[in-house]
């Protein structure tokens, strides 16, 4: 909902706003590879990998929703 708000209040865009939604939109449709991934590691010794994984794409959906 929060990404169809945004659309809402923009005017126009040109290339670069595309191609920041399209990373943020990436991003979007990539979660649920590291949180599958972070499920079955979780309890087990080599945690720390996919929940770096898995942090770091909801970072980056973070910042590239701030720079939209």
């Amino acid at each position: 909902m929060n990404h169809h708000r945004l659309f809402t209040h923009i005017q126009r865009c040109d290339g670069l706003l595309l191609v920041f939604n399209l990373l943020l939109l990436l991003g979007v449709t990539a979660f649920p590879l590291p949180t599958s991934v972070l499920a079955a590691h979780l309890g087990r010794p080599g945690q720390r990998t996919p929940a770096l994984l898995f942090n770091g794409i909801y970072f980056s959906i973070a910042v590239f929703f701030n720079v939209l």
